[in-house]
């Protein structure tokens, strides 16, 4: 009763599609991964189906009702207009946002990327009535020309996040190196921590103690691993950096305590080693 004609899933999975990819920024994926989680048996590729639905539905919303309202009351708009191609020669689905009120405002797929298809896409802005702040994009080179055909005297501003991804570029090959270090760090205390495992088991068959501090043991690779699997986002918190300084937390820890004889014997010589 909540779907659309012709679609298998209700509006309310419509709405966490859009809320999860247009609030939260969740990667297809990674919605995917969510909506699984709460059992709906949903594909991957209908993810991404249902964020177009959703915005022609709200794009549909924009020329009365509420939504309208909310963007008059708030003074004017900071569009934000990008391209996202969902794989290689697919069609690419262009949107503006809101920055203001982080409200998707228009989208539309598009089979050429060329400026004279942008213009009447961009231009159903001025069309809301509303004051435009300004306008911002990426470099992309249909995009800029026809930002300034539709939108005359309007304020442009190139994307800060492009930017500084272009900036970062040298360390690309750095946080990658640093990225298989913290993968191989993990691995050695995957190792170490089934080799306290066996001997725990060992010891409960053999009804001699273990050493006592094998709980720390496990207890501090539980935690290591557990950093060295830490979600992080680019560019300003990349995921290798973030897990390199919690390990690194972790070993400042294990020698502090080391240094002040708190019996980690079999920890620190361990963890020293990997």
């Amino acid at each position: 009763m909540l779907a659309l004609p012709g679609h298998q899933f209700g509006l309310d999975v419509l709405a966490a599609v859009g809320s999860m990819r247009m609030t939260d920024d969740f990667s297809f994926p990674r919605i995917h991964e969510r909506l699984q989680e709460r059992g709906v048996p949903i594909s991957c590729m209908t993810v991404q189906y249902m964020l177009r639905d959703y915005l022609s539905l709200l794009s549909s919303q924009l020329t009365k009702g509420p939504l309208l309202e909310k963007l008059k009351k708030q003074g004017g708009i900071l569009p934000v207009i990008d391209g996202l191609q969902f794989g290689e020669g697919d069609p690419v689905l262009y949107l503006i946002i809101d920055s203001v009120s982080n409200q998707p405002l228009f989208g539309q797929e598009m089979l050429c990327r060329g400026a004279a298809e942008l213009v009447p896409f961009i231009a159903q802005v001025k069309e809301l009535g509303i004051p435009i702040l300004g306008v911002v994009s990426d470099k992309e080179r249909a995009l800029v020309p026809a930002i300034a055909e539709a939108l005359p005297g309007v304020r442009h501003q190139l994307c800060q996040t492009h930017y500084v991804k272009n900036v970062s570029k040298p360390m690309d090959e750095d946080l990658a190196a640093l990225g298989a270090e913290v993968r191989q760090t993990e691995e050695s205390l995957r190792r170490l921590e089934r080799s306290l495992i066996q001997e725990q088991k060992k010891a409960a068959q053999t009804e001699v103690p273990a050493p006592p501090d094998t709980g720390i043991t496990l207890t501090l690779c539980q935690a290591a691993r557990s950093e060295a699997r830490r979600h992080g986002r680019a560019l300003f918190d990349p995921p290798a950096l973030k897990r390199h300084d919690g390990l690194e937390l972790i070993a400042q820890a294990t020698a502090e305590a080391q240094r002040k004889k708190r019996g980690l014997g079999i920890t620190s010589r361990s963890w020293k080693a990997s």
